[in-house]
């Protein structure tokens, strides 16, 4: 669930460079002093290797076909395009380019290095970037059979019915197995814009 919020968060800050200058600077400041206390943990990952960790697609994940990552891998496709392969050529071709390409460069890499994927509900370090980009997962991601209801328990089938269409709903199939419960959670969930707790930030689970 978390990866699936971390590309929708990356898709959604290719349009809002404040929020990923923002972003970048709250990562970057912590690192000017060695007697930084209490530093803040960044969700973005200036890490080798540790921008895509937990989000590269495994057998039978759904990340692959995520309308975040199609918007994702456009953005870098349409970029890749124009950069240098020559590394020599890298650093003016940079200085090259107008204040707002940069901009828009400058997003799209802090977009990429976002990072928040764990494995438990608890709040994650994205939840104020996704609060300032305005994210609602509901607009990037739907529970359905395959994406959802069959990696879950029971209860929790019965639980995601009762809060999308009621209790009344979520009793009426009150000792059907889980399966066909998960056939019913798909069709009475559909279009009702119910995501789970991990998908819903801390400030909209608290809620």
């Amino acid at each position: 669930m978390t990866a699936h919020r971390t590309l929708a968060a990356r898709a959604v800050m290719l349009d809002r460079p404040d929020v990923a200058l923002t972003a970048l600077l709250h990562c970057l400041v912590q690192r000017l002093s060695r007697d930084t206390c209490g530093a803040t943990p960044s969700a973005v990952r200036l890490i080798a290797n540790a921008p895509d960790a937990g989000l590269l697609p495994k057998a039978g994940s759904t990340l692959a076909e995520a309308r975040a990552a199609a918007v994702n891998d456009s953005a870098r496709e349409r970029w890749g395009e124009r950069i240098p392969g020559d590394p020599d050529r890298l650093l003016p071709w940079l200085a090259g380019l107008a204040d707002a390409e940069r901009m828009e460069l400058l997003t799209l890499c802090v977009a990429v290095n976002l990072n928040d994927v764990h494995d438990d509900e608890k709040a994650g370090l994205l939840d104020p970037l996704c609060a300032m980009l305005g994210l609602d997962m509901a607009d990037w991601w739907e529970a359905s059979e395959r994406t959802y209801f069959q990696r879950v328990t029971k209860d929790q089938i019965s639980r995601a019915i009762s809060e999308a269409a009621g209790p009344d709903v979520a009793a009426r199939y009150k000792g059907v197995s889980k399966s066909e419960l998960a056939r019913v959670a798909e069709r009475d969930l559909s279009g009702k814009r119910w995501v789970p707790s991990p998908l819903r930030g801390q400030a909209a689970s608290a809620a």
